[in-house]
Parts: structure tokens; sequence; C-alpha cells
């Protein structure tokens, strides 16, 4: 990144943050200047829309556009407020090529995964995945959980017809690669077994109750089938398995995020559940425990749910 670059995406950050209208379309536009093609004209025009109206929703439509039409292109995108926390948030990522040649195979596999947790083979499509390099903007790296997985968009994957999903990776420079070669590649596998379970069976859309379902009690779910059963699943593969259940964001930086991400905190609920001498008993407890409830063909499927996980989340008898 030249410094003419990083001085105006520091700007613009600075200027979203705390600036008034004015300044941030003045400092949106220096970023235009320097950054050419990494910053595409509709994204220009969607920031300028959060600018004028105080809406963000098009910046979040623009990402999700951006990350579908140039998966393998460098771009600059701005997160919407709730993504990452609780003001607008400046990215600029690059293809993470050794990520995404774990995440194409696990992709792949989801039919069987799907097959063996749910007994049926999925026909639907895939969520998109892409494993992404931060080269600026650490609150995006703060947004994502434990799995390192940020949503594009504020919705639960269950309500989403097609979720899109970031795996985001610290660039190389920041020295900050806590599970080594062989960890990052399982921990990286785990996180998109994670995003393909957690919106299938009783969290696929096409399952009518789903609506009745708040978001909230819909992030739990969906993290809790996404990362118990990808757990299991890449353990079963025979290849070597992330080592232990505990919190493993993947920079100190998402360790002090506040308010950021929508799924986030049941992540962390999930992870925080998942305790115990043997990481596969508990996965496996929890799983039995929940499935029954949430396939219930009943409307107070969620309802219920949503007690027990209150209580394994408290720890209460």
């Amino acid at each position: 990144m030249t410094a003419g670059l990083r001085a105006a995406l520091d700007g613009l950050r600075h200027a979203l943050r705390t600036g008034s209208p004015e300044q941030g379309r003045a400092a949106l536009h220096q970023v235009a200047a320097v950054a050419g093609p990494l910053l595409a004209g509709p994204t220009v025009a969607a920031v300028e829309h959060g600018l004028r109206t105080g809406s963000w929703t098009a910046a979040g439509d623009d990402a999700l556009r951006t990350a579908l039409v140039r998966p393998s292109a460098a771009w600059i995108v701005v997160l919407p407020p709730g993504a990452t926390g609780a003001t607008p948030a400046v990215l600029w990522s690059e293809p993470w090529w050794a990520g995404q040649g774990i995440v194409k195979p696990a992709v792949i596999a989801g039919a069987e995964l799907t097959q063996a947790l749910f007994g049926y083979r999925t026909s639907s499509t895939p969520p998109t995945v892409l494993a992404r390099r931060i080269r600026f903007g650490p609150e995006a790296l703060a947004g994502a959980d434990a799995l390192g997985r940020l949503p594009l968009g504020t919705r639960p994957p269950a309500r989403a017809a097609h979720p899109v999903w970031l795996l985001l990776a610290p660039s190389p420079a920041d020295g900050s690669q806590p599970h080594g070669a062989s960890g990052a590649h399982a921990h990286t596998a785990w996180a998109v077994h994670a995003c393909l379970l957690g919106s299938e069976g009783p969290l696929s859309p096409r399952r009518i109750r789903l609506r009745g379902a708040s978001d909230s009690r819909l992030w739990q779910a969906s993290a809790l089938v996404g990362v118990l059963a990808g757990w299991l699943a890449h353990s079963r593969t025979g290849q070597t398995a992330p080592a232990s259940p505990a919190p493993l964001a993947l920079s100190g930086i998402a360790d002090n995020a506040r308010g950021a991400g929508p799924g986030r905190q049941a992540v962390r609920d999930v992870l925080e559940m998942w305790h115990g001498p043997d990481p596969t008993t508990r996965a496996r407890e929890l799983l039995r425990a929940c499935l029954p409830l949430l396939m219930a063909d009943e409307p107070t499927a969620f309802e219920r749910f949503g007690r027990w996980f209150d209580k394994e989340r408290d720890g209460r008898p």
C-alpha cells in the first residue's frame, strides 16, 4: 500500500466516524483519486448516498455486489454500521489464495456433510464463501466472529436465500498467524463447514416456520449447528482437526471489539457453552439436545430452542 493511499483511507475512516457529510465526501473523492480501480464507481455512489441520507443500506448492497462480481480482485468497500461496529468501516482486502484453495473442496463436500447430519443431500445453492486477506481496516477483522467469518448483510444466514461470507485473515505483515500453517488449514475448513451447515436442515430458508423465529434466535441456532457440526464433520475427514474449542480469534483486535457483527456474540456464546474434557462428546451432546427442538414441526420450536439455549449458556440446571 502506498503512503498516499493509506493516508487517504485513514482520512475517509476518520471522516465517516466523526466528520460532516461534506468532509466525508471530500475524503471519499481523495480516496477515489489515488485508489484507481480499487474503488469502483458504484461504491462511490453508495457511500455518497449514505453520507447524504444517513442510511447505509446501499453501502451494504454494494459490498455484497462487489464480493460477488469481483471475488478474485482487490477492492475497497465501505461496510455499514452493525457489520463491524456502530459506525461505517472502510475495508481494503485482497484474495487469500491459500485460504481459497481450502474453501473450494470444503464447499464441494457440503452435500455429504448435510447428508450425514440431516439425512438428505442438499440441492440448494451453497453460501458463497470468500477467503480474503485484510490490507486495511482492522475494524473489519474485529467484526468477524471467532472463526474469522464476517457475513455480508445483517440478516441471519437462514433468512438469506444465498448467504455470502468473508473469511478474513490479517496481512502477513501484521505478524498475526496464531494457528501456524497446518492449524490455519484446519481452522479455515472448519469455518467453511460452519457456513454451510449453519443454513441447512431446520435453518434452511425454505423452512416456512423460520418466519416466526427472531433474528437473535436464528443467529444462535445457526452458530450452534454450524460451529459444532462443522467441527465434527472436519474431524471425521481424518485431517488435522482444530486443536481446541476455545475462542480462536484471528487477532487480538477481535477480542476488543464492542457491538461488532450480528452473529459474533452467538458464536462466542456457543464456544463458551462447548466445554468439558472431551470436545467431541460435548459437541455431540449439544447437537443431540438442540436438533430435535429445531426440527420439531410446531410453531413454538424456536421458542423452546431459545429457552434451552439460554439455560445452557447460563449454566443453569
